[in-house]
C-alpha cells in the first residue's frame, strides 16, 4: 500500500485500481464546515442533510415533487428551503435539520388567577375540586390547554365554603408565552404549488361577508369565523363597517366559530383597560387591535371593578 500512496500515477497501479476498486452506487461527501452529507447524483453534489438516512428519518417523505414532514410540505428553491405554512410559502432557512421544529409564533398573552393565600376555615364543608397546578403555585382550573399553556398540571384541592375563617385569596395574572405555534398548513395545491383557488388567508380581526349574506358578517378571531348579526354589530363596530367580500367557497375554508352573542358589548374597566363581553370577557391587548377589530369607542360602556369581579374571563385578543 506504501507503494499505491506513492506511486499514485504508475501504470500497475491504475490497472490494478480498475480491477479491484468498484465505484460505489451512491457516492457521498461529508461537508464539515456544515456538518452535512452531500450526496452525488445527475452529475452534481446535493445537499442530503445532516445524516446519510435524509429526509426518510424523523417521518420524512417524498410526494408529487415535495418533501414532506409533521404536516408541512417542503420545497427547495434559489438555495434556500420554503415551508408551506399559513397558506402560503415561507422561507425556512437555507438547510433543513431531520426534525424541523414548528414554526415560533408571536407572544401569546392569556389571563389566570393564581391562588395568593390559602384561607384558613374555622368551620366548613368541602368538595374536592380540579386546579392547575405549576410547580408549588395553584391557578384556577380553566381547562387542559390553559393549564399545558403554564406548563402545569391538573390537580385536585378541598374547595371550602367558610362559615367563619379566612377564604381563599385570588389575584387575576396574565401569563404570556413565546413558543412553538403550529401554522395551518392545508389547502396546498399540488398542482399549482400555492394555496387552492377556493381558499382564503383569513387574519386576526378581520371582518368577512358571504357574496349572499346580507344581514350578518364574520369576525375571524383565533382561527375561527364568528357570526354577528347586523342587531348585534351596531353596539360594537364602527359604521359603516369594512367588509371583505368572499365567494361562498371562500367562507366556507374558514373555521366556524360561535355566534355573536345578543348581549355583545364593549366595555372599559380596570383602570380603563378595553374589553369584548360576548360568551366571555375578552381584553384587547392594545388600541391597534381595538381598531384593528374595526370597534367603535363611542359604544364603550363603564364597568365597575365589582361588577368585573362577577365576570368569566376568556382570551386576550392580540392585532
Amino acid at each position: 500500500m506504501k507503494f499505491v500512496k506513492e506511486n499514485q500515477g504508475h501504470p500497475e497501479v491504475c490497472e490494478w485500481c480498475q480491477k479491484e476498486y468498484k465505484r460505489p452506487d451512491v457516492v457521498w461527501k461529508w461537508n464539515p464546515d456544515e456538518e452535512s452529507w452531500y450526496r452525488w447524483y445527475d452529475g452534481n453534489w446535493h445537499y442530503w442533510g445532516p445524516s446519510k438516512d435524509g429526509f426518510t428519518e424523523g417521518g420524512w417523505s417524498w410526494y408529487n415533487g415535495y418533501w414532506h414532514n409533521d404536516g408541512y410540505t417542503f420545497k427547495y428553491e434559489d438555495g434556500k428551503w420554503h415551508r408551506f405554512q399559513d397558506h402560503k410559502w415561507e422561507v425556512y432557512g437555507e438547510e433543513v435539520p431531520v426534525d424541523p421544529s414548528p414554526p415560533t409564533g408571536k407572544k401569546i398573552c392569556r389571563p389566570f388567577y393564581k391562588m395568593m393565600k390559602q384561607g384558613f376555615p374555622q368551620s366548613l364543608s368541602s368538595t374536592q375540586v380540579p386546579r392547575c397546578k405549576v410547580g408549588d403555585q395553584i391557578y384556577m382550573w380553566t381547562d387542559e390547554a390553559a393549564c399545558k399553556f403554564l406548563g402545569g398540571k391538573k390537580a385536585y384541592q378541598e374547595r371550602v365554603v367558610c362559615k367563619s375563617g379566612e377564604s381563599h385569596k385570588w389575584k387575576r395574572v396574565v401569563k404570556c408565552a413565546t413558543g412553538p405555534e403550529k401554522l395551518e398548513s392545508g389547502g396546498f395545491d399540488y398542482k399549482t404549488g400555492k394555496l387552492k383557488s377556493s381558499l382564503y388567508r383569513f387574519t386576526q380581526c378581520g371582518a368577512y361577508r358571504d357574496s349572499s349574506m346580507q344581514d350578518k358578517f364574520y369576525l375571524y378571531l383565533f382561527g375561527q369565523c364568528h357570526t354577528v348579526s347586523t342587531d348585534v354589530a351596531k353596539y360594537l363596530f364602527k359604521s359603516p363597517t369594512k367588509l371583505t367580500t368572499l365567494s361562498t367557497a371562500q367562507m366556507a375554508s374558514c373555521k366556524q366559530g360561535s355566534s355573536f352573542a345578543e348581549t355583545a358589548r364593549l366595555y372599559s374597566a380596570q383602570g380603563g383597560a378595553l374589553f369584548l363581553k360576548n360568551h366571555k370577557m375578552m381584553q384587547l391587548e392594545s388600541d391597534e387591535a381595538f381598531a384593528q377589530c374595526q370597534f367603535d369607542k363611542s359604544k364603550v360602556e363603564p364597568m365597575s371593578d365589582a361588577d368585573f369581579a362577577k365576570q368569566q374571563v376568556g382570551d386576550i385578543i392580540t392585532a
